[in-house]
């Protein structure tokens, strides 16, 4: 049976739409992950930006950075703990515990691109 829409419902916005589906299905806090990381360059400072990028975070605990190179990824591994600290400083909601570097341009992520 196909109900006939009598114009009596009021519209309901995108944004209420998007709040109520990320809350059902538990997405606001995977989505809230990611927030801080908006301010990468802030975070870790224009020279890092410059050859760095978050990635992703797997289950939200490691954070995958993109580094432009092995020379680089071999420096901010011997940093790890600094980068963590600053990281958790800026945004203490998160939940990261872990970074891991991969190597790749980290331009072509934040053009949209992978």
């Amino acid at each position: 049976m196909v109900k006939h829409y009598s114009g009596k419902r009021r519209p309901v916005s995108a944004a209420d739409v998007l709040s109520r589906t990320f809350g059902s299905y538990q997405l606001r806090d995977r989505v809230g992950q990611y927030l801080p990381l908006q301010n990468w360059n802030e975070i870790v400072g224009e020279e890092l930006a410059k050859v760095t990028a978050p990635e992703k975070i797997i289950r939200q605990r490691v954070l995958v950075i993109r580094v432009l190179d092995s020379a680089w990824a071999q420096e901010l591994a011997l940093r790890k703990e600094e980068l963590l600290k600053k990281l958790l400083a800026f945004a203490p909601e998160l939940t990261v515990s872990e970074i891991q570097f991969v190597t790749g341009d980290p331009r072509r992520l934040s053009n949209g691109k992978k």
